[in-house]
Parts: structure tokens; C-alpha cells; sequence
């Protein structure tokens, strides 16, 4: 299944890291702006 995974669709690959890479960025950034406006 991962070679599968690794052959056909290897071009999904980056877009599945980008897109992960970006919501985990939205995630601590949404977590830092309540944390600092619950502080302020």
C-alpha cells in the first residue's frame, strides 16, 4: 500500500506536505493569537 502510495501518486505527495505544512501554521498561529489576547 505504500509503494503504491509512493508510485501513482507521488505528485500528491508535496501538495499533501504543503497543505499540512500551511494548516499546522494556521494552528500554532490561531494558538498564539488567543493565548496573547487572553494574556492582554
Amino acid at each position: 500500500m505504500i509503494n503504491i502510495l509512493f508510485t501513482s501518486n507521488f505528485d500528491l505527495l508535496p501538495a499533501f506536505s504543503t497543505a499540512f505544512g500551511v494548516s499546522f501554521g494556521i494552528a500554532i498561529f490561531e494558538y498564539y493569537t488567543h493565548k496573547k489576547g487572553k494574556v492582554a
